[in-house]
């Protein structure tokens, strides 16, 4: 399948909605992009279980900024909606082909959200897969909703949009935080003296004094 070009109205919804996905951020005048460009697109078709998408610097300004995109091409890559993978460069076959086949047998808890091995003693903790999905779906939802926001702002959008959007996002990023709140709670609660041991660990009272930041 051909990649699909991302804005920022459907980049987090195509994140969220596919299990791994491969995103190329580059510009028409970059030289090294044109020529990674038949790379990926060929590689889209080897693997059509794999979304493909491409992310136009010079239109989609404000999502490469948000992104911190710093040079291109820039190759990402997302697997259950969490970073895993991120490096600038054009890649030949060979080595895109090495990557993917390394993404296909990644978790999420492997990498930290900049693309980075994790340290499995700092990563956040949840209940179950679960909760981190649906944590993380609110984070998103929040994401997309803040652009909208923006975008309104810099099209002189009516204030009633604005706000809406405004108010969708402050719910979306409470229901968030409460989740991730009462999660870290269960874990600290469960075993209070390991939890404020460990190198990212809470006490009960402080997250508390979290929990109450949030109301």
């Amino acid at each position: 399948m051909k990649p699909i070009e991302l804005t920022a109205y459907n980049f987090a919804t195509f994140i969220e909605n596919n299990e791994l996905v491969l995103v190329d951020f580059w510009a028409p005048w970059c030289s090294p992009c044109r020529s990674f460009a038949p790379i990926f697109d060929l590689a889209s078709v080897r693997h059509p279980k794999i979304a493909f998408a491409k992310v136009n610097t010079e239109t989609q300004s404000e999502l490469a900024r948000a992104a911190k995109v710093a040079s291109i091409p820039t190759l990402r890559a997302f697997k259950n909606g969490i970073l895993v993978h991120s490096k600038p460069g054009a890649l030949n076959t060979g080595d895109l082909e090495q990557l993917i086949e390394q993404f296909k047998t990644l978790t999420p808890n492997d990498h930290q959200s900049d693309g980075r091995p994790a340290n499995k003693e700092t990563t956040m903790r949840t209940a179950d897969e679960a909760t981190r999905k649906r944590i993380l779906n609110r984070l998103k939802r929040a994401r997309g909703q803040l652009d909208a926001v923006i975008n309104a702002v810099e099209t002189d959008g009516s204030c009633r949009e604005v706000v809406t959007q405004l108010s969708a996002v402050s719910t979306a990023l409470d229901r968030a935080g409460f989740a991730i709140v009462s999660t870290a709670m269960q874990y600290c609660i469960a075993d209070p003296e390991k939890a404020s041991k460990e190198e990212d660990g809470l006490s009960v009272e402080e997250l508390e004094k979290l929990f109450l930041s949030l109301s």
